[in-house]
């Protein structure tokens, strides 16, 4: 079975409609979500400590030993 793919021009629309209608966005939430930290963390690496390894703890959505790195995450 092939998956079904939604389509939307306007996310930020469709959210709206989700929100007044109660029905599910296009974009699940919890993997926006996903995807976000990705990209929080990702430039927060490459700010703080460009070509060191860090690590990332998902549970907690931070750095384990990278203060800096963190600090970026909630600018």
């Amino acid at each position: 079975m092939e998956p079904v793919l939604s389509v939307s021009q306007n996310h930020h629309g469709n959210w709206l409609e989700a929100i007044r209608s109660r029905k599910a966005p296009v974009a699940p939430v919890d993997e926006g979500h996903l995807t976000n930290d990705l990209c929080v963390a990702a430039l927060a690496a490459s700010q703080a400590a460009p070509g060191r390894e860090l690590k990332w703890n998902p549970e907690k959505e931070e750095f384990t030993v990278h203060s800096e790195a963190n600090k970026i995450l909630n600018w």
